[in-house]
C-alpha cells in the first residue's frame, strides 16, 4: 500500500518572520519591502569564523549574528569589507539576535541584496534552536493523506480506509477511552529527520466530523488532555469491509508494510462489521505493535511452536 506524491513547502524569508514572533522577542523587520527569496536549507549558522578568517562563506544559509558577528562587522577597518561578504553570500535571511545595533551599512546593503534583515532580543544561540527546528519542519517533505492519526499507548497510530467505514467514529470511542487524538479527515505527515511526523492541517486541528452530528471540537468537548498537535507515525491500520477483507491463515509470520515518504510502517488490515468493537481492536493492535518493537512477536512464536511440533510428531 502506497501514499501519495509528495511535497515541499515555499518558505520565504519575508514571510518567515512574522511565522516567528511568538518565539524570537521584540522581533523586527528593518525594511519591510524587502519580500526576499526562498529559504532552501534547514541548517542556519553563525557566520563568525568566516568573516574572521575572511573565508568564503556558505552561500544561501541563514545567517544569525550575535553580539560577537556584530563587533567583527562593526570593526572601523574590516567591518565595511566583512559587511559586504556577508551580503554578497546572499542568505535569504539575516538574523540580529541579543538586542545588538545595526552595524553601519548593513541596512543598506541588505535592501540592495533583496535580503531580509531583523532584529530580536532573543540571545543567539536561543534564535538558531528556534529558527532551525522551524526550518527542519516547514521545509521537510510532506505528504496529506485521508485518514485518522491517534495517539494509542504512547504509538502515532493512522486509521486508513474508505470514506464512510467509521474512521472519525471509531476515533470518537477511542477517545473516550483515554486516548489522544491528532487529526481526522486529512492528515499531514512530513519526514523529519528519519521519522514520519503526522498533525492536522491549522484549519481543521482538534476537529472532528461525525455524520449525523456534524464538525465537533474534540478540545472543547473532552479537554486539552484528549488531543496533541503532533505525533511520531508508527503503525498503520486499514478497516475494511469484511466481505472485502482477504482470507488468511490464523497463524502468520511478519506483517504487511505502509510505505510513506520512502519509510515503511507496519501496517494491520482491521474488518470491518456490525458487532464487532473496532476501538478495542484498535487498542489491541497498539499494545500487540509495542510489544513487537520489544522483540515479541507472538504469532511468529506460536507458529514456529506449531511447526517445530508438527515436524516431531512427524519424526516419530
Amino acid at each position: 500500500m502506497r501514499s501519495p506524491e509528495p511535497t515541499r513547502e515555499d518558505v520565504r524569508a519575508g514571510v518567515l518572520p512574522l511565522e516567528l514572533r511568538a518565539h524570537l522577542r521584540n522581533l523586527a523587520v528593518r525594511d519591510e519591502v524587502v519580500r526576499g527569496r526562498a529559504i532552501r536549507h534547514a541548517r542556519p549558522l553563525r557566520p563568525a569564523d568566516g568573516l574572521r578568517a575572511e573565508a568564503p562563506l556558505a552561500s544561501d544559509r541563514v545567517f544569525v549574528c550575535g553580539r560577537e558577528e556584530i563587533d567583527l562587522l562593526g570593526d572601523r577597518a574590516a567591518g565595511p569589507e566583512r559587511v559586504r561578504r556577508l551580503c554578497a553570500a546572499r542568505p535569504p535571511l539575516i538574523v540580529l539576535a541579543d538586542a545588538v545595533a545595526v552595524p553601519p551599512g548593513l541596512d543598506r546593503a541588505a535592501s540592495e541584496a533583496g535580503i531580509v534583515l531583523v532584529t530580536t532580543d532573543t540571545p543567539a544561540s536561543r534564535a538558531l534552536l528556534v529558527l532551525e527546528r522551524f526550518l527542519v519542519r516547514a521545509l521537510a517533505p510532506r505528504v496529506r493523506i485521508h485518514g485518522v492519526l491517534m495517539d494509542l499507548h504512547g504509538l502515532g497510530v493512522v486509521l486508513l480506509g474508505e470514506s464512510g467505514i467509521g474512521k472519525s467514529e471509531c476515533a470518537l470511542e477511542l477517545i473516550s477511552r483515554g486516548h489522544r487524538l491528532v487529526a481526522d479527515d486529512a492528515v499531514d505527515i512530513r519526514l523529519i529527520e528519519g521519522e514520519l511526523v503526522g498533525e492536522a492541517p491549522e484549519l481543521s486541528r482538534y476537529h472532528i466530523e461525525v455524520r449525523g452530528l456534524g464538525i465537533v471540537n474534540a478540545r472543547e468537548l473532552f479537554g486539552a488532555a484528549a488531543v496533541r498537535d503532533s505525533k511520531r507515525v508508527d503503525l498503520a491500520v486499514e478497516l475494511v469491509p469484511l466481505a472485502a477483507a482477504p482470507e488468511g491463515g490464523r497463524l502468520s509470520r511478519g506483517t504487511r508494510r505502509w510505505e510513506v515518504l520512502g519509510v515503511e510502517i507496519p501496517l494491520a488490515r482491521l474488518p470491518v462489521a456490525p458487532g464487532r468493537n473496532v476501538a478495542v481492536l484498535l487498542e489491541v493492535a497498539a499494545r500487540q505493535e509495542l510489544l513487537r518493537q520489544r522483540g515479541r512477536d507472538t504469532g511468529s512464536r506460536l507458529a514456529d511452536e506449531l511447526e517445530a511440533r508438527l515436524r516431531r510428531d512427524g519424526d516419530r
